[in-house]
């Protein structure tokens, strides 16, 4: 199957703007140079080169089709192992990543408009919630199949008691917003009562909250 300018133009730049939108541009970059291009560049050069996007359509329920992710014949050919593809369902609110590392070419067969396509290997891919995926999802992906161990920023999250590689991001995170306020309003009511404790004593009283 010949390269699909219409659907070139209608989801590439949906799905550059919602990875974006999950992982910030702390670490990653829209290839502006080469719209044809892998989509995605690293900031780092201790994990892969980039993303390569897709969205599939086909993948309505919370199985993805054929029950692995599958890797058209071109996109095999164009790209090595340093390249992270990353497949949206339909509604972009699941993910699942893999590498050609993991694919199987003797699993292979035409899918959808005639192309040629190739199955990933069990283990050799992961299915994540849109809502819940982050930067370190994939560093953790990486060092599983790379048997490696990129670390994460040393930033730390109070909170969860982790580190993470985007703290800002990470305590935007859907719920996380009202742990670090209560996080917060603690640290503030400790700064109020230590303040209060020492003119207390600097005029000879006791304070007691």
């Amino acid at each position: 199957m010949t390269f699909s300018h219409k659907l070139f133009e209608l989801n590439d730049p949906i799905c550059r703007s919602k990875i974006i939108e999950i992982l910030g541009r702390t670490h990653i970059s829209e290839n502006l140079k080469d719209p044809y291009g892998i989509d995605i560049l690293f900031n780092r050069k201790d994990l892969f080169f980039g993303i390569e996007l897709e969205r599939i359509y086909s993948w309505t329920t919370e199985n993805i089709p054929f029950n692995r992710p599958r890797l058209i014949d071109r996109k095999y050919n164009k790209y090595n192992n340093n390249v992270l593809f990353l497949q949206f369902n339909r509604d972009l609110t699941k993910i699942c990543i893999f590498t050609k590392q993991g694919v199987n070419i003797k699993d292979c067969r035409t899918i959808t408009r005639g192309d040629v396509s190739y199955g990933t290997m069990d283990k050799h891919y992961e299915i994540h919630s849109a809502k819940l995926f982050t930067f370190d999802k994939i560093i953790s992906f990486y060092n599983r199949i790379n048997k490696s161990s990129v670390k994460t920023k040393d930033e730390y999250c109070c909170i969860c008691k982790i580190n993470v590689s985007d703290l800002d991001r990470h305590i935007r995170r859907i719920k996380h917003h009202t742990k670090t306020k209560r996080f917060k309003d603690d640290i503030q009511d400790g700064i109020k009562t230590m303040t209060l404790k020492k003119r207390f004593g600097d005029i000879g009283l006791v304070f007691e909250p």
